[in-house]
């Protein structure tokens, strides 16, 4: 049981990397990458994301 719920908790995580990068990832596709940081204030996740990117 303990596995399971081990395996179960580690997917949420990484889904919700996931989900953020897509969202960048998405962004960064549909608009410019200077339209990525105007983009910056309206996401929390995306400054650090970008930091990164960076």
């Amino acid at each position: 049981h303990m596995e399971k719920l081990f395996s179960s908790q580690l997917p949420t995580n990484n889904e919700k990397e996931e989900e953020s990068q897509l969202k960048i990832n998405n962004t960064s596709k549909e608009d410019n990458n200077e339209d990525i940081n105007l983009n910056q204030p309206k996401e929390p996740k995306s400054p650090e994301f970008c930091v990164l990117i960076v």
